[in-house]
């Protein structure tokens, strides 16, 4: 449970960084999109691109909660529940 909370806590941050650099590139995206640099194919890859790191997030955040959780459990500390 202890790894698997840090292991979450790791790809929390990781994805966290992520998610500034997909949400910059989404930017930079519309601008060039708005200037006909891109298509709208291309402008909704990088968005989807960014869908799919907020979910990686998401799910990593629910990991590290439910490891803390299975700690609690462990070691009696159910006050934090």
């Amino acid at each position: 449970a202890i790894i698997n909370y840090s292991n979450a806590r790791k790809i929390i941050e990781l994805e966290t960084k992520n998610l500034v650099t997909a949400k910059e590139n989404i930017g930079i995206a519309t601008e060039r999109y708005k200037r006909l640099n891109i298509t709208a194919v291309e402008l909704r890859q990088i968005q989807i691109s960014y869908n799919a790191t907020r979910t990686r997030l998401v799910n990593a955040l629910n990991q590290a909660k439910s490891a803390e959780a299975m700690i609690a459990l462990l070691t009696g500390d159910i006050q934090h529940l």
